[in-house]
Order: structure tokens, then sequence, then C-alpha cells
């Protein structure tokens, strides 16, 4: 099947409507589709990734492939996981037969060995069901990755930039803010997507942190993101008694909840805990 009409963006209300009807489907709620529509956003998150030859962009649920285009537009080595075979049969049959540069994989994102391409730019438009689980896979693995940026719903958009003790701040929050520096460019109304969600979105970048940690503290640092809110009434201290030795002493006070430390302490914590460590 071929593309006659190659004027209009894919991120255009047109574009995604004619696609979607020459290929007889429909937006599946299954797999959280909402399809950008708004070309103007698709370039600001391609111009916040500050491209370079060098890089290669991993993209996470290009769908109809409005972000996909946009980057392999900049020239961009791009590598595509899309679940949902549908989407990744048009990929094939539109952008992929364009770009030689595009290299399309049809499978659950947290499923692939997705570290081993060494992405260092990674986008995406993550539907809300899977995207903590994704950005918790992201930043837990070992990979050199520098910029994410990605379309969230709103209230995932306002947890990863949340302060501690705002009602927003949770585990999250923490993990993401102790790897990397959060920022968020747009606020997205639900008539940017089609079909429209029934809530508002936002674009975030996210930076990441020069952390220097090694594997001891690291794995340390982990241990307590991963137990730190257990039970959320709790104290540090507390949620962490299986973890931290008889006799340790922090320069933090443990007897706060885990919303009540901001990242840096975290990281503070886990490096006085590996220090500790060392000397017995």
């Amino acid at each position: 099947m071929s593309i006659e009409n190659k004027k209009d963006k894919i991120a255009s209300v047109k574009r995604v409507k004619e696609l979607l009807s020459m290929y007889n489907l429909k937006a599946k709620k299954s797999f959280g589709q909402n399809f950008l529509i708004n070309r103007s956003v698709v370039d600001e998150m391609v111009d916040c990734l500050d491209l370079q030859e060098s890089d290669l962009v991993l993209e996470i649920g290009p769908g109809l492939g409005a972000v996909t285009e946009a980057l392999l537009e900049q020239k961009s080595k791009v590598v595509a996981v899309e679940l949902d075979r549908d989407m990744a049969h048009i990929l094939e049959e539109t952008l992929q037969k364009e770009y030689r540069s595009l290299e399309i994989i049809n499978e659950d994102f947290l499923e692939t060995k997705w570290e081993r391409l060494n992405a260092t730019k990674i986008v995406g438009n993550l539907p809300y069901y899977i995207s903590t689980p994704i950005l918790m896979e992201i930043i837990r693995k070992e990979s050199p990755w520098q910029k994410l940026i990605f379309t969230l719903q709103w209230e995932v958009v306002q947890k990863l930039v949340a302060s501690p003790s705002n009602k927003s701040y949770n585990a999250l929050s923490s993990a993401v803010q102790c790897f990397g520096t959060p920022k968020v460019i747009k606020k997205l109304p639900p008539h940017f997507f089609l079909p429209q969600p029934d809530v508002h979105s936002g674009v975030v970048l996210i930076e990441r942190k020069d952390l220097d940690l090694d594997n001891r503290t690291l794995n340390l640092l982990w241990q307590i993101l991963d137990n730190a809110y257990q039970t959320r009434r709790k104290t540090l201290q507390n949620n962490l008694s299986g973890i931290l030795p008889q006799g340790f002493r922090s320069s933090l006070d443990l007897t706060k909840r885990a919303e009540q430390f901001a990242a840096d302490e975290f990281i503070i914590l886990a490096k006085e805990l590996s220090a500790y460590i060392s000397r017995q």
C-alpha cells in the first residue's frame, strides 16, 4: 500500500485520520493510544533533545510516527519500539520506506534489551497505565542516556517535578530526581491529541545527573529507594530497618518520612551507608 499524499505532516488531524482510514484502524484503548496532532509540540520536543550526529534516538511507542517523522527529518538514527503490530506495519510502509535510518522493533519495550542499543536520547508519548514502569526501567538500567523527553498525563508530570512534602511527591519523584533533573516544557490540552484524552497531558524533559557513584553505593541507593516508601506513615528509619546496620548514624534526620527527603538527601544517605560498611 503506498502513500500518495506526503504534504501533510503526521502530527495533524488530517494525516492521522487519513492513515487510520487507509488501514481501516481505530485508536486502541487497550494500548492507551492518543495520537499527537500538533506539529509545533513535536518540533519543540525534538529541539529539546539537542540532537548530534552521533546520537542514537530510542523512541518508545511511536504510534503513527508523528515524533518519528520529525526525528528522521533531522537525519537522526532512530530505533522505534512499538508493541502494536498494526502501528508497526504502518511505520514500515510509510516512514521506513522513505528513511533508511529507521529501525522498528515490534515488541513490548519492557521485554526488550533496549539498554544494549546504547541510545543517548529517549523520547516517547507514553500512555498513563505504563508510564511509571517505563520511567523506572530507564533510570534503573545501566545505559548512556543523556536526555529523556516524554509526553505524559499531567498528573505524572506533576509528580516528576514535585518538591519534598508536596502532595504529588512520591517514590517516583524521588527516584527520577536522584538520577535526572526533570523540567516541564509544556502543558498540553486534550485537543492536542486524537482521540482526545479525558485529562491534560504535559511534555517533560529529564536531563541526566552525573552522580559518579561506585557500584556498592549505587546498589545501596536503590535499596533505599525501593524500601523508603513501603509504609508511607512510617519514618524513614523504620522503613529502612532491614537495611541500616546496627550502630549506623546518619547526618540526616531519619525520623522524618520518606516524602520529606529531597533526592540529594537519599544520595547522601547512600554515600554515608557505603562509607560506614567499608569501615566495618
